[in-house]
């Protein structure tokens, strides 16, 4: 199963998301590890910051599509007269999706943030010595 069809209409914020994290984290990692600067301190702080505030919305996003997808199974399920357990279980696993891929790329995300704060907090000291 594909599951991007599975997560259904939230999938593509959540790629969105996502897509903007590893951009935003792969610059950091640039400029941080190979360039080994840091040019403005307060600004290159707001965007490593900006790699946990997009995790924490796609789990917003994530937790909205399990809730949605819930909906629809319970009204489903209250329609229906008699329904196959194998499909409400299907049903449910589909509505859960959402929320486990933002938990799991949340758990990413705050690993990477880690990294590349300790690393920024590194350079700013380096730097603060050198300017002594």
């Amino acid at each position: 199963m594909n599951i991007l069809t599975e997560m259904g209409l939230f999938a593509y914020p959540i790629l969105a998301i996502a897509l903007a994290i590893l951009v935003i984290a792969g610059k950091k990692f640039r400029d941080l590890y190979i360039v080994k600067r840091v040019v403005r301190r307060q600004s290159e702080e707001h965007t490593l910051n900006a790699i946990l505030v997009l995790a924490v919305i796609m789990v917003t996003v994530g937790f909205t599509a399990t809730i949605m997808g819930f909906s629809s199974v319970m009204r489903v399920i209250l329609t229906a007269r008699e329904l196959d357990p194998a499909v409400v279980t299907r049903s449910i696993a589909s509505s859960l999706l959402p929320v486990i891929v933002s938990l799991l790329a949340l758990s990413v995300s705050s690993i990477v943030w880690f990294v590349l704060r300790l690393r920024f907090m590194s350079l700013i000291e380096k730097t603060d010595s050198r300017d002594r």
